[in-house]
C-alpha cells in the first residue's frame, strides 16, 4: 500500500526473542491460577496474549485487537495479564454515538451484565471522565423505566442509589436519575414536572442499568437512528487496552486507534498534564499534550467536536503541577509521536 515502514518494529509473537522474557512473566502472573510454564509459552502464539503481555512490561504502550474474534475472547485474556485500574477495580464499556448535531456516550454497552448499585456508580464516574477527553462537558442520566421515584420497583430503586453514590465519588459531576430515556433529552420536562432535577440541559452521557438495555439501544440508533458509534472504548484497564468489533472497516480500526492513542497518553485521567520520565535522569518535565484530535472526518465537518481546556503547565519541578503516572510518555515536548501499539 505505499506506507513507509521506517522506524516501525514488527513483533512475531512465534519468532521474538523475547518469547522466554514474556512467558516467565505470563506464568508468574498466572501460576497459582493453574497455568504451568508450558502453557504460557503456548498462548503467548495468540496475539492478544502476545501483545498484553508487550504492555504490561512496558514494551508497548497500547493493544488494539479483537478484528476476527468475539468480544470476551479479546477481554478475558487482557484481564488476565493486565487487569483493572487498582483505583476504580472495575472495567466498563463505552460507546460515542455520532449524530449530526451532537454526540452522546452509551455505558455499559459491553462488560457488564447485571451492575450492582455500587458498579453503575463506577461506570457513571468513569464514562463522565472519558467525556471530559474528548472535549465534552459530561451532563449523566441514570436511566429506568422510572422516573424520580415513580415506581416503586427494586430496579429503579438500584438506579436511584448509583446516583447517591456517584456524587459521592465526583460531588462536580452533573448526574441525575433514576429517568426514562425521554425524560433525558426533554428540557421542557425536566424543567416543568421534576424542576428539582441537576440535570437542567439534555444529557450526553445515558448509563443504563443493565448490559442488555446499553447494547441494544446503541445497535438500535446506528441501524435505525444512523447514528456514527465509535468504540468500544474500555475504561478502568490498568494499562490502555481497547477492542475491535468483528468485521471493523479500516475507518473504524483508524478511530479505534486513535482512542488507544489518547489513553496511553493518559488523557483519560482527566488531565492535560503528564510527567515525562527519562531512563537516564531522575529528573522530570512536565509538558502539556495535545486534548483534540480527529477521531473521523465526519465527526469533524458536523461541528460538536471542541477542545477540552487545557492549562498552562508550571515550570518543571513544580510542586503545583507535579503529578505521577503509572506509564511513560509516548511524547517529547518538541514533537508529538506515535506511541508503541501492540496489535493483536
Amino acid at each position: 500500500n505505499g506506507i513507509p515502514l521506517e522506524g516501525i518494529r514488527i513483533e512475531d509473537p512465534s519468532t521474538s526473542a523475547n518469547r522466554d522474557r514474556y512467558a516467565d512473566f505470563l506464568w508468574r502472573k498466572r501460576q497459582r491460577k493453574g497455568l504451568s510454564l508450558a502453557e504460557a509459552h503456548q498462548r503467548l502464539y495468540k496475539g492478544i496474549y502476545y501483545g498484553s503481555v508487550m504492555v504490561a512490561c512496558g514494551d508497548a504502550d497500547a493493544v488494539l485487537g479483537g478484528l476476527g474474534k468475539h468480544y470476551p475472547e479479546t477481554v478475558r485474556p487482557a484481564l488476565e495479564v493486565i487487569g483493572a485500574d487498582a483505583r476504580t477495580g472495575l472495567v466498563s464499556g463505552l460507546y460515542m454515538l455520532v449524530f449530526d448535531k451532537n454526540v452522546v456516550f452509551f455505558g455499559d454497552t459491553t462488560v457488564n451484565i447485571d451492575p450492582s448499585a455500587e458498579q453503575l456508580a463506577t461506570i457513571a464516574v468513569s464514562s463522565a471522565r472519558a467525556a471530559r477527553t474528548f472535549g465534552v462537558s459530561p451532563r449523566v442520566a441514570m436511566l429506568s423505566f422510572s422516573n424520580f421515584g415513580s415506581v416503586k420497583h427494586s430496579e429503579a430503586e438500584k438506579v436511584a442509589h448509583a446516583v447517591q453514590i456517584a456524587r459521592r465519588m465526583d460531588p462536580a459531576l452533573v448526574i441525575d436519575g433514576e429517568m426514562q430515556a425521554d425524560t433525558a433529552f426533554d428540557q421542557e420536562i425536566l424543567a416543568g414536572r421534576y424542576p428539582f432535577s441537576t440535570l437542567k440541559d439534555e444529557a450526553n452521557v445515558l448509563i443504563f442499568p443493565n448490559l442488555s438495555a446499553g447494547n441494544i439501544a446503541y445497535k438500535l440508533l446506528t441501524k435505525l437512528g444512523g447514528a456514527t458509534a465509535i468504540g468500544p472504548i474500555l475504561v478502568g484497564m490498568q494499562h490502555p487496552v481497547h477492542v475491535l468489533e468483528q468485521g471493523a472497516d479500516v475507518q473504524e480500526i483508524v478511530n479505534m486507534a486513535a482512542v488507544a492513542v489518547l489513553d496511553a497518553q493518559g488523557l483519560f485521567d482527566d488531565t492535560c498534564t503528564k510527567r515525562r520520565m527519562s531512563a537516564s535522569r531522575a529528573t522530570s518535565t512536565m509538558y502539556r499534550v495535545p486534548c483534540a484530535f480527529t477521531l473521523a472526518k465526519s465527526a469533524t465537518t458536523r461541528g460538536w467536536m471542541t477542545p477540552a481546556p487545557c492549562t498552562t503547565s508550571a515550570p518543571a519541578g513544580s510542586p503545583s503541577n507535579r503529578r505521577t503516572t503509572s506509564r511513560r510518555s509516548v511524547m517529547s515536548p518538541a514533537t508529538t509521536s506515535t506511541p508503541r501499539a501492540a496489535r493483536a
